[in-house]
């Protein structure tokens, strides 16, 4: 109602002109006009990433580079019951326990977690590189999705193994149809149908949303 974009099928940007990630097979990955990319977190990250959406390998800290194949020092936690950074210590924060162990103290008495770990305590738990269509923490990869079977071709599998469903599909496996709004293109703004003044959707919104 406010004459911006609201874009539909998974494209995004300002106007709408952002192609979606395509629907893939397990190990390809693409805009939506074809997955072309491949990607394989042990064969093309080295078992030191995971491959994003995109096709590229998100490195695990520690590693960087396209392959994730060049280590980088990475600070020391700091267990001696103070904070700091790269052994360093202050006062006020403690690596063992405020950060899980799986992290360091940083000079304002944060923590800096490490290898995949997350959170304010370092306490969420990394997602596991796994072989392709299996998913899990780092404690194993013990979940199975994959985008055209789980997902039934509908949406993508989550670093979790869950259904990431496109626009228009719901459930656990984007198995049931959701109504969303039709796309105004009549030279004015609106939802579902009903157009007022100040925006074109075929123009505007590259013909993939609606005012």
């Amino acid at each position: 109602v406010d004459g911006s974009c609201v874009c539909v099928d998974g494209w995004s940007g300002e106007s709408c002109s952002v192609m979606p990630p395509a629907v893939c097979e397990c190990g390809t990955f693409g805009a939506s006009g074809g997955c072309t990319t491949e990607c394989d977190a042990m064969d093309t990250c080295g078992g030191k990433g995971w491959c994003t959406m995109a096709g590229t390998c998100e490195c695990l800290p520690g590693w960087s580079q396209e392959n994730c194949s060049v280590a980088v020092e990475v600070a020391t936690p700091c267990s001696c019951g103070a904070y700091g950074d790269e052994g360093s210590c202050g006062s006020g924060c403690d690596a063992a326990d405020d950060c899980s162990s799986h992290g360091f103290c940083g000079v304002d008495g944060s923590c800096v977690c490490v290898d995949g770990w997350s959170g304010e305590s370092c306490s969420v738990m990394p997602p596991a590189v796994c072989e392709c269509g299996t998913f899990g923490a780092s404690g194993g990869c013990t979940t199975e999705c994959d985008a055209m079977d789980t997902c039934g071709g509908k949406g993508w599998c989550t670093m979790a193994g869950t259904c990431e469903c496109l626009p228009g599909w719901s459930q656990e496996n984007c198995s049931v149809a959701v109504e969303v709004a039709t796309p105004c293109s009549c030279g004015a703004y609106g939802d579902e149908g009903s157009c007022g003044s100040g925006c074109d959707a075929a123009d505007d919104c590259s013909s993939h949303g609606f005012c």
